[in-house]
């Protein structure tokens, strides 16, 4: 199983297409931050943050959901794991797992620049600012999980990326 988990994700990073995706998506919001911080005006910036953490279910869910399941139902991948040995389960939670993996990353990557920016720009900001991007983030993983599981049942069910990507 772990080594189905780092195949996957080894052919997640090498998919030019989805790097160049996260890339503007993280280009855009760091824009974005720059931008609000640089004009002084501190709650806006605030207000701008949370509104970024609070829709990273949205955009990140869907790229996610993507990476995971694409090239397996395309190629039939989930099949062969489980005529090479894997169990249906293992297969399950190891897509599981390759999307808690992706979700943790690419949301903390946003934090990550969220924060950074007002330090660059030695913004005074509250703790409590810092505090809020954490549970935000880790609200919208948990969001994330909770669309990427639901989302699974119709994968699994009728092996077909698009109708789950629907309902996600």
């Amino acid at each position: 199983m772990q080594r189905y988990v780092h195949a996957d994700l080894k052919r997640i990073r090498r998919k030019k297409s989805h790097f160049i995706v996260l890339l503007c998506i993280y280009l855009i919001i760091a824009l974005i931050a720059v931008y609000n911080c640089s004009t002084g005006n501190l709650k806006e910036f605030q207000n701008m943050a949370n509104i970024i953490a609070g829709t990273l279910t949205i955009y990140f869910g869907i790229i996610v959901f993507f990476a995971v399941f694409s090239a397996d139902t395309r190629t039939r991948t989930m099949q062969i794991a489980i005529g090479s040995g894997l169990s249906r389960s293992q297969v399950v939670w190891s897509k599981e797992l390759e999307g808690l993996i992706l979700a943790v990353v690419y949301d903390a990557i946003v934090a990550l620049i969220l924060c950074l920016v007002p330090v660059i720009f030695h913004a005074s900001l509250p703790t409590s600012f810092f505090s809020a991007i954490a549970v935000s983030t880790i609200q919208s993983i948990l969001e994330t999980m909770v669309f990427y599981n639901i989302s699974m049942i119709v994968i699994f069910a009728t092996l077909h990326a698009n109708y789950a990507e629907i309902l996600y």
